[in-house]
């Protein structure tokens, strides 16, 4: 499958994994919408959606920067009206918007988790349900969530994130259930590796020797809309073993690897 001519939505695609993913599809020849908080670049947090678009036109593709905060249900609405009237269509929702917070229950103030339930589960909530429906018009449609696979014992000191990522992995598999004789498939993606983005960088996650491109997602994002809706749907995927299935050696990982 191609997402030649297809549209997509891309959240928090202002930096980091969002951009990587906005500038790919692009290139494969769908019609990106960027969609963000960011406006403009600040200290420490690099990037804007018009940043991206610019990128994304400059390389002869489409793009649609729109302004939203996926929490707020009036910014969702309005972009997917944005995207629909503009670009005719919905294929593809990227929720990749995320608020980071790895600190244990009693270092985890309420307006932290309450950020992270507002980006990382009420998000992609909005965003899934005002997607879906032009998604289910078309009989066709891929929503792909950022969310680690759901396991018995969570990293110690990250609960808190844990519990709402969980509750986001659950919320696509729900869409994978409901909506697989609509030509709908629904899948969650994380990484083995952790990715080079701002919040990696702000957080010094891991060895940084060991940090690897958001390349590596795109390319695994690439190998689950190269499948017919709904083949692929209701799994909680890793992008190494993704690629590794798509037929990736270990040489071929080598392209991922950061200037550490």
């Amino acid at each position: 499958m191609s997402v030649d001519g297809r549209v997509a939505v891309v959240t928090g695609a202002s930096r980091g994994i969002g951009r990587a993913l906005a500038v790919r599809l692009a290139r494969e020849g769908a019609r990106v919408v960027v969609a963000a908080r960011s406006e403009e670049a600040r200290s420490g947090l690099p990037g804007s959606i018009y940043e991206v678009a610019h990128e994304i036109s400059a390389l002869g593709g489409v793009a649609l920067p729109v302004r939203v905060d996926v929490g707020v249900e009036d910014d969702v609405r309005r972009l997917v009206a944005i995207c629909t009237d503009r670009l005719g269509r919905l294929d593809i929702l990227v929720n990749n918007a995320s608020a980071l917070w790895w600190q244990p229950l009693l270092k985890t103030p309420p307006r932290r988790f309450g950020q992270m339930l507002r980006t990382n589960l009420l998000g992609a909530y909005l965003c899934t349900y005002h997607c879906l429906p032009s998604m289910i018009a078309n009989g066709w449609g891929h929503v792909i969530g950022l969310a680690p696979p759901i396991i018995a014992e969570p990293p110690v000191g990250r609960g808190t994130y844990t519990a709402v990522k969980n509750a986001a992995a659950r919320l696509a598999m729900s869409v994978a259930q409901e909506h697989a004789s609509d030509g709908i498939a629904a899948n969650t993606l994380w990484t083995r590796a952790y990715v080079e983005t701002q919040a990696t960088i702000n957080w010094a996650l891991g060895d940084r020797h060991e940090w690897r491109s958001p390349e590596l997602v795109a390319d695994a994002v690439m190998q689950i809309l190269g499948t017919v809706p709904p083949s692929l749907t209701g799994q909680q995927l890793v992008a190494e073993d993704v690629l590794r299935n798509a037929g990736w050696a270990d040489a071929d990982f080598a392209r991922y690897v950061t200037r550490g």
